[in-house]
């Protein structure tokens, strides 16, 4: 992991196969993730709506702050996460600057070449993969 100030954990390593790391993710203990809160309510969670095909991913993280009283614009958070192509690491460092302390899981360390298969990815990965793998 590079030296950061967040704490970001992967369940990957470099060395694991993909086959180990999903078996990995998929056998994570129950316990290790966070309880919803009490009263926790799907219909009192701040919903909004995304304006772009791009935005899914920071307009989660703009509800997530709104639910936590940190409310953000969609001007702010853009102007924090300068990218369209966002990736979810990108998230965790967002969420990170605005003190929340969110969990990072992946099964994937860094950009995997094999992204340029993916439609989503093809077009950017060859500018994304250099800034992603330095995240991690």
């Amino acid at each position: 992991m590079s030296s950061s100030p967040y704490n970001l954990r992967s369940r990957a390593t470099s060395a694991e196969s993909g086959a180990d790391q999903t078996a990995a993710a998929a056998q994570a203990p129950a316990e290790e993730l966070p309880a919803m809160p009490v009263g926790f309510s799907k219909t009192a969670f701040p919903h909004l709506r995304q304006r772009y095909d791009w935005d899914c991913g920071l307009v989660c993280c703009q509800m997530c702050l709104k639910w936590v009283n940190k409310a953000q614009s969609f001007a702010a958070i853009t102007s924090r996460c300068t990218t369209q192509s966002t990736w979810s690491i990108d998230l965790a460092y967002l969420l990170h600057g605005y003190g929340i302390d969110a969990r990072y899981f992946t099964i994937t360390w860094g950009a995997d070449d094999s992204y340029q298969a993916i439609d989503y990815y093809k077009e950017n990965l060859v500018h994304d993969k250099a800034r992603v793998n330095s995240l991690f």
